[in-house]
């Protein structure tokens, strides 16, 4: 299998401009290396190394320095063998998201034909048993897995149909992958926190990343803890039962004896829920609490003052996932993993700890 690969800055870009030329958003002329470094945040080297790339496939045509590249003839991007994928969610809010639905976008639009799976893993109690059954009844090309459970993605590997797992516990497992990598902007944001005086920092994370044994992720974590002179131990990353009411006894334990005055979220919802949690015991963020995401969400856009999280973009996992089902449709198997990168977003849900007299008294709350 080939080890997971990282993607540069330019081959982001140019997955970016090339989604664009095939959906048909530019005619005749690209812009120039100016408009589009300034629309998409990036060096004008850096685009200008991802419009040389999309020259070498045949996309542009070079028409001299200081003037701008020529739109090649692109038709419209319909497979010959397109294929049917199942698209199997980990809950129901997963189907909600913004880069499910640019995905599912994409693979139309280049003659695949997707099917949501009628249940998600959470909706089937994350029993192999019961997945794997309702996977077998459907008779597909091949499946898209979001945020798999170790179990479940071994099982898929073992089938040895194609699959691709977006996140989820699929390193070293014989099937394609893509997702951020988070574990060094997970660090930054551990040494952040810790340095506004921070101990008591809590992780809660979904349990398939607690078992059978802890993820990647959540390793880093604690030894982030480590390194920041924080002992680590099962109060750090605690076990809850994996349901609306499991989540808030967990909160409620949490809050009732040693409260921690940082929480990490695995997800948004899981970041909202203990939002709301807080504003209802009276507590503040980030005066008493701090909050902080291990995700993104759109809706932190509207945010004020800024979510603290870790940002990503979609784009190259939907584009490795459009280059997958492409390598499928004509015959060559492809089972690489692909890391894309992330950033610390330090926003004003975190900040200094208060003095010790105050966090006794908001334990004399509970």
């Amino acid at each position: 299998m080939e080890k997971w690969q990282i993607l540069s800055a330019r081959e982001q870009v140019a997955m970016h401009l090339r989604q664009n030329l095939f959906a048909g958003r530019w005619q005749g002329l690209m812009p120039g290396c100016d408009s589009i470094a300034a629309e998409l945040g990036v060096g004008k080297d850096t685009v200008d190394a991802a419009l040389t790339q999309l020259e070498s496939e045949g996309l542009l045509i070079a028409q001299g320095k200081r003037k701008r590249r020529k739109i090649a003839f692109i038709p419209k991007r319909q497979e010959s063998n397109g294929l049917r994928f199942g698209l199997l969610l980990s809950e129901r809010v997963d189907a909600q998201k913004n880069y499910i639905g640019d995905l599912r976008m994409m693979l139309e639009h280049h003659g695949h034909q997707i099917v949501i799976a009628p249940k998600t893993m959470i909706d089937l109690g994350m029993e192999l048993k019961k997945i794997s059954g309702m996977v077998e009844k459907m008779k597909l090309d091949g499946w898209i897995i979001l945020a798999g459970s170790r179990n479940v993605l071994e099982w898929f590997a073992q089938r040895r149909q194609p699959t691709f797992a977006i996140f989820g516990r699929r390193k070293g497992l014989a099937l394609a992958g893509a997702g951020p990598e988070k574990i060094s902007s997970l660090r930054e944001a551990v040494r952040a926190i810790a340095n506004f005086g921070h101990k008591r920092i809590v992780l809660l994370t979904r349990k398939r990343r607690r078992s059978p044994s802890l993820g990647d992720f959540e390793q880093a974590f604690l030894l982030a803890l480590e390194e920041n002179g924080i002992k680590p131990t099962d109060y750090h990353i605690p076990d809850w039962e994996e349901s609306i009411d499991g989540f808030h006894s967990r909160l409620k334990a949490l809050f009732g004896i040693t409260p921690p005055t940082a929480l990490l979220l695995d997800e948004a919802p899981l970041f909202v829920a203990a939002q709301h949690f807080l504003s209802q015991k009276g507590l503040k963020i980030p005066d008493d609490v701090s909050l902080f995401c291990n995700d993104y969400d759109t809706c932190f856009s509207w945010c004020e003052p800024k979510i603290s999280h870790i940002h990503w973009d979609s784009e190259p996992v939907i584009e490795q996932v459009v280059q997958w089902a492409r390598n499928i449709g004509n015959g060559v198997e492809d089972r690489k993993q692909v890391l894309t990168k992330s950033e610390f977003v330090r926003g004003g849900t975190i900040a200094q700890v208060k003095p010790e007299s105050r966090t006794r008294a908001i334990e004399s709350r509970y």
